[in-house]
């Protein structure tokens, strides 16, 4: 009867509408909210007492890997909100317990009604919370292939490189780097890091993802203190 191309069913009713009804009216805010994303985001790392500092660090160094890489890794702006997203709840799963907190973070972000993203951009999402540490993730991928295949899903590891890496480069959780500065030079790329102090623990800990990056990149990554800003 319309000839509608599309049709979209919302996840939320009647119930969640006079909900934020009436939490704009209590708030003095509107009822619509710049971003969903990002309002999403913000509810989710409150309810997980998220550490934000560290989260916000591990955000922007992933996004500045993420826009400097881009000749090597060939990824588009789209997932660039999947490394927006993924960096800020990498570790939404140390709310249940710290040694396999990348798994639970993998489940949390599947069941935390994760708003302003598509169903197929929630399981990415996930997936790159629950790879970001250096280790393997124990979960059987095969009831989410019928939206995000194989193939995706071995792009995304390589993405997930990104994050573990900045997750590393603040392994003290001090936000002690201040800025980075990417240099490529072929199959050569120098990742400059500048701090007050020689960030010697971040540089051990990033050491861990040397190889990874290289073999998933097709490059050879060299790391080096370059002083204050």
């Amino acid at each position: 009867t319309l000839e509608a191309e599309d049709l979209i069913i919302s996840g939320n009713g009647l119930r969640e509408g006079w909900f934020f009804k009436q939490y704009a009216e209590a708030r003095n805010m509107p009822i619509q909210v710049d971003n969903v994303l990002d309002h999403s985001l913000e509810n989710i790392t409150k309810r997980y007492d998220v550490n934000m500092a560290h989260s916000k660090q591990v955000r922007n160094l992933s996004l500045k890997l993420f826009d400097n890489l881009k000749i090597l890794h060939g990824f588009t702006d789209e997932y660039r909100k999947l490394v927006h997203a993924s960096s800020l709840l990498h570790d939404i799963g140390m709310h249940i317990e710290y040694y396999n907190h990348h798994i639970h973070g993998f489940y949390l972000a599947m069941n935390s009604r994760l708003c302003g993203l598509t169903n197929e951009e929630i399981i990415a999402c996930a997936y790159l919370i629950g790879m970001h540490r250096n280790e393997k993730l124990k979960i059987d991928l095969s009831p989410y292939e019928a939206v995000v295949s194989k193939r995706e899903f071995k792009r995304l590891s390589d993405l997930a490189i990104l994050l573990g890496l900045s997750e590393k480069l603040d392994r003290s959780e001090s936000g002690t780097i201040e800025d980075i500065e990417v240099e490529i030079d072929g199959s050569q790329v120098f990742l400059k890091l500048y701090a007050t102090n020689k960030p010697v623990l971040e540089m051990a800990a990033a050491q861990e993802y040397i190889d990874k990056f290289n073999d998933s990149f097709g490059a050879s990554l060299t790391m080096a203190y370059a002083g204050p800003i």
